[in-house]
């Protein structure tokens, strides 16, 4: 009896820790993170000094144009020089439909380099003159989509959202698996692994959890991306929430049978996770 007491002592703590890991793994969960505009974003005073702030601020006074505006305006150019295909699940952004050229630079059919052509190209037509109230609108505009573009100053011009960085850790801290699922262009992307300003963004997934739209030809809301990723890393979806800020994303996740969180803000984000027991 006292050799069975002395070997259940000694071997204790290899007993408790095997529980523990047993226990935690028995409730861990999958999540699946979307990566801009949920744990990353636009700093927009760096974009602004980037497309030339003299030049919005001008702009914006004389044309009584918000600064907003010229996403749309980006857009209409973009949606000019290529027109939408009849894609059957059309990417979207806030309810709006990609322009084509990002749709095929998020799904790697083409880099930024020829895209920056055709759109100069277009932009020093004369023929489309017509597009711009003026020359400072004209260089606005190109400045704006030379931004949106160039990975190297795209990376620049993000930052990490840290209030739900701080989510994110504590999704971490419960063993849960997490990924990453995301419509992004590869360069950029790489851009921001190689930076030290997001090394707090990517320490909590696995480089082999990570799946970007352009290195698989996919783009969100396909349903085959959903696919891919439940039979690649033979998920249970039953076992999956996904995150995302997109509803045409979350609804066809749903479709695949994976639970889902509508993100619009971090305290939001935060009631969601615990109302999934995920935190």
């Amino acid at each position: 009896m006292l050799k069975i007491n002395q070997y259940i002592k000694k071997h204790f703590y290899y007993v408790a820790l095997a529980t523990l890991i047993f226990v935690n793994s028995a409730y861990s969960k999958v999540i699946i993170w979307d990566l801009g505009d949920t744990l990353l974003e636009i700093d927009q005073l760096a974009m602004a000094g980037q497309i030339g702030m003299g030049d919005l601020f001008f702009h914006s006074l004389f044309s009584w144009s918000s600064p907003i505006e010229i996403k749309d305006q980006v857009f209409k150019i973009l949606n000019q020089i290529k027109k939408p295909t009849n894609r059957q699940h059309h990417p979207t952004y806030n309810e709006q439909p990609l322009p084509e050229l990002i749709c095929n630079w998020l799904e790697g059919s083409k880099d930024s380099q020829q895209i920056s052509k055709e759109v100069n190209q277009f932009i020093d037509d004369p023929k489309n003159s017509k597009f711009f109230s003026s020359d400072r609108h004209k260089r606005i505009i190109k400045n704006s989509i030379e931004a949106m573009f160039n990975s190297k100053e795209l990376a620049k011009n993000m930052k990490p959202i840290k209030s739900n960085i701080k989510l994110l850790e504590k999704c971490a801290k419960k063993n849960h698996k997490l990924f990453i699922l995301s419509n992004f262009d590869a360069k950029t992307f790489n851009c921001l692994k190689k930076s030290r300003r997001f090394k707090k963004v990517f320490q909590y997934f696995k480089p082999e959890n990570i799946v970007i739209s352009s290195d698989i030809g996919l783009l969100k809301p396909d349903p085959k991306i959903y696919d891919h990723i439940i039979k690649k890393y033979n998920l249970d979806p039953k076992e999956c929430t996904f995150i995302d800020d997109q509803k045409d994303n979350l609804k066809a996740a749903e479709k695949a049978g994976i639970k889902t969180i509508f993100y619009k803000g971090t305290k939001q984000l935060e009631k969601e996770l615990k109302s999934q027991k995920l935190i």
